[in-house]
């Protein structure tokens, strides 16, 4: 989340590096770099990943998969998110800013 860099409330920290996390599953992800556990892999190539969705997404690119189509205009998205980013430039959305800094 963008507003978090502009706190300081990471109660979260890695052990071997020091970084700060404001969630345990972000400190949880973290560690897998410094361990190279990378529990999901990939049953056609055998690449392992840190996170599930980072399988998914490899597996979409492999088979061409992209269920998410925008409506407006047909084009085919592989991951929910990216159809919710195309979507607001058909609409000229833009939802978030900082109540920090107003960016």
């Amino acid at each position: 989340m963008h507003t978090a860099i502009h706190r300081d409330n990471k109660p979260y920290s890695c052990k071997i590096c020091e970084k700060g996390f404001s969630h345990q599953s972000s400190l949880t992800f973290h560690m897998r770099i410094h361990t190279g556990e990378r529990p999901y892999s990939c049953q056609t190539c055998g690449r392992k990943f840190i996170r599930s969705c980072h399988l998914t997404t490899h597996m979409r690119i492999l088979t061409g998969e992209k269920p998410y189509p925008c409506k407006i205009c047909g084009k085919n998205f592989s991951r929910k998110h990216k159809l919710l980013c195309h979507m607001r430039g058909h609409t000229g959305e833009k939802p978030y800013s900082c109540q920090t800094c107003g960016r």
